[in-house]
């Protein structure tokens, strides 16, 4: 069990190392397989997960503080690698999270609450199940702060996921119980937490604690008191007027409404990678496009890009009056942002403080930009807590300097970039949502050429929304970004189009197809050595939807717009395979007729052209035709006789360029009376000027002649 040699290079490598008892040798290799976790490129592959996860679990248990606080890390991490693979394990490790609740140091019990929250946020257990699992020893435990923690996630739960997610109405005695538990900062917290409750499922609680429950005099007047308070304090959110329902339902799959804190929007991108149907009753995993901006039930929670605009100047006012005072202000900034033990609306209100200093000037002093490197760290921090206040102002703070800032917000958007990406797949809709736009504002105004590798790594997750997410932001950035930007990742670039293009859900490989177009228009050549590594079926589906064919290589739009040839080569003079006109016998006759007409004509203009020439040129010219096209709005000039609207004149154009005319007569290019794509182009191989001169005037008479001849 010797590590000088190195750090393991997977999970079995490191399986052996987790039974030691030196304790200097746990946290080494715990600090060493929490940096192995922490990098999404690492496999979480192992030959027995279980073996594996049984071993991390004792250290949840283990006196020395160090070693715990790893534990609870790694298992953390695992669930987020995992997600529901982590399912078979939740038993095993729910019972010794919820005993660290109640632990003595503080930073222990905060993170073993992460753990919990994790195991929803990542669908590896509903709220609901996890209740019915955890209700009976955390409300009940005998360590007073294990009760308090459980009432610390009831109220985190309900928060992120909406007083819907779980049947209140089994907890609410439990918590009534702890009213008259004999600590007093339990009996202080049961109250608390009723008075939040309250906030989330409005009177219909004041109901059924007046009628089914019994609460001394004094309390309940207290209790009623506070409810009225909050009441006129306006502080009831949009689910407390929404009929939420108290019975005692225990599904599993119940409707979560999303934590009601502001007025809910929608996340608007017609474009977007979201589902176009989003219900009441189906359970979020991503953020949604709803159906109708005004239903709260439905979306409550979720921000777009107007809310965020709204926000950028809704902040206290400030003021500084030299660099020192700069100074002391982001220092206290962010002491404040870091501290996970300040409450969380303090937290909030330093994050306002940034924005107020950005619009006080404080970015003319350089020594801003300086203080904001040291931020970094703390925003990482507030961008993964439990509080999703704190996540959507740490996310509208991030989009408004990647506003003001512009490309001095570089190296501040990349270190952040990976924990916006991982709020995607968040279940709280104001939590996901606010990740999502804050990600648009910086790839719109912050052009960091190292954020695409960071969303070339993304694509290789497990989640479909981070999937679909990334594939939407590569296509914003190749629609919006400087090519100056994009020449350095070339190759990353061609890799994660190719990817996202092959990927197992269909709404990304849209949104790549739509990226491929958009490469196209940066690197013509690179699209079309892209375009070669691609797969026959995948090529098919990218051609067949083009839409931005112009950007592409000649060989490219060639490959695009041909059309296989499904019948054989027609002998020159057979009239059998005209298309329309076959079924009409003296159409057929005329035709012939027009073809000798045609014939002698061109031997009278110039007699030393062989047949055989005349007919190299109609192919030549019909492959001329092929690469010109031709304009819908221009009109063929009709000779007397001419016969252009016929089927023949209509069909032939565009036709494979190794078949003749579809009704295999040759194509005349200088006196033919049939409106031919090249007479009338602009690119044609004859000019005007070159043209014989009209024949005389009694050549109708000699094809009247030829005509009456056929008919005989």
């Amino acid at each position: 069990m010797n590590m000088a040699a190195g750090s393991p290079q997977d999970l079995d490598g490191f399986l052996p190392l987790l039974s030691t008892s030196d304790i200097r040798m746990k946290v080494t290799v715990g600090g060493k397989l929490f940096t192995y976790l922490e990098e999404p490129s690492n496999s979480v592959e192992c030959s027995d997960i279980g073996m594996f996860i049984d071993g991390i679990v004792q250290w949840l248990s283990n006196s020395n503080p160090k070693v715990t606080q790893y534990g609870i890390d790694i298992i953390t991490q695992l669930i987020t690698r995992m997600r529901t693979d982590f399912r078979p394990y939740i038993s095993t490790v729910l019972p010794l999270a919820v005993d660290r609740l109640g632990d003595s140091k503080e930073s222990i019990k905060v993170k073993a609450l992460f753990l919990i929250m994790k195991l929803m946020e990542c669908d590896t257990i509903s709220p609901q199940s996890l209740f019915d699992k955890i209700s009976a020893n955390a409300f009940y435990h005998k360590n007073s702060n294990v009760k308090e923690g459980a009432m610390k996630l009831l109220l985190s739960t309900v928060e992120e996921f909406g007083a819907n997610c779980i049947a209140i109405s089994k907890i609410v005695p439990m918590i009534i119980k702890l009213l008259s538990d004999p600590n007093v900062q339990v009996r202080h917290k049961a109250f608390e937490t009723l008075v939040d409750l309250y906030k989330h499922v409005g009177d219909k609680l004041r109901v059924d604690i007046q009628k089914k429950y019994t609460i001394p005099q004094g309390k309940m007047t207290d209790l009623m008191n506070k409810f009225d308070e909050a009441k006129a304090a306006g502080d009831l959110l949009p689910s407390a007027f929404v009929g939420l329902s108290l019975a005692d339902d225990d599904e599993t799959d119940r409707a979560c409404m999303s934590a009601p804190r502001r007025i809910p929007g929608s996340v608007k991108r017609p474009g977007s990678f979201f589902p176009q149907n989003s219900t009441p009753l189906q359970r979020t995993g991503s953020v949604r496009k709803p159906n109708s901006a005004s239903s709260a039930s439905s979306h409550a929670g979720a921000v777009d890009e107007d809310t965020f605009v709204r926000s950028f100047e809704d902040v206290p006012s400030i003021q500084i009056f030299s660099v020192r005072d700069l100074d002391d202000t982001m220092k206290k900034l962010h002491e404040s942002i870091q501290d996970g033990n300040e409450q969380w609306n303090k937290r909030v209100e330093s994050l306002k403080k940034i924005r107020s200093l950005v619009i006080t000037g404080a970015t003319k002093y350089e020594e801003f930009f300086n203080n904001l490197r040291y931020l970094e760290h703390s925003f990482q921090t507030s961008v993964k807590d439990l509080r999703s206040q704190v996540v959507r102002e740490t996310c509208i703070t991030i989009a408004f300097l990647s506003q003001r800032l512009g490309i001095k917000f570089n190296h501040f958007a990349e270190s952040i970039f990976s924990n916006l990406i991982d709020l995607i797949p968040n279940s709280a809709k104001v939590t996901a949502s606010s990740g999502l736009v804050a990600i648009r504002f910086i790839l719109e105004h912050t052009h960091a050429p190292r954020i695409i590798p960071i969303l070339a790594n993304s694509l290789g997750s497990k989640s479909k929304d981070i999937r679909r997410a990334c594939c939407e932001f590569f296509d914003q950035i190749l629609r919006t970004w400087p090519t100056q930007a994009l020449e350095r990742h070339i190759t990353i670039l061609q890799d994660s189009i190719k990817k996202g293009i092959a990927d197992a859900d269909s709404d990304a490989r849209v949104l790549s197809r739509k990226s491929y177009w958009g490469f196209c228009e940066h690197f013509p050549e690179q699209g079309e050595v892209l375009l070669n590594k691609l797969e026959p079926a995948y090529r098919k589906v990218l051609l067949t939807n083009t839409g931005s064919s112009s950007c592409l290589p000649k060989s490219v739009m060639a490959e695009s717009i041909k059309l296989p040839s499904r019948r054989p080569v027609t002998p020159q003079n057979n009239i059998s395979m005209r298309s329309s006109s076959a079924i009409d016998l003296q159409a057929a006759q005329r035709a012939k007729a027009r073809a000798q007409y045609a014939a002698l004509a061109r031997q009278k203009v110039n007699p030393m052209v062989s047949p055989q020439s005349v007919t190299k040129k109609s192919n030549d010219d019909l492959h001329q035709s092929d690469r010109v096209g031709r304009s819908r709005g221009r009109v063929s000039i009709s000779q007397p006789t001419s016969r252009s609207g016929s089927p023949s004149s209509r069909f032939t154009f565009g036709q494979p360029k190794s078949r003749r005319g579809s009704s295999g007569i040759p194509r005349s290019q200088d006196t033919s009376r049939e409106a031919s794509p090249n007479r009338y182009s602009s690119l044609g191989s004859h000019s005007s000027s070159r043209r014989p001169p009209i024949l005389p005037i009694s050549r109708p008479i000699m094809a009247q002649k030829i005509l009456m001849q056929s008919r005989g």
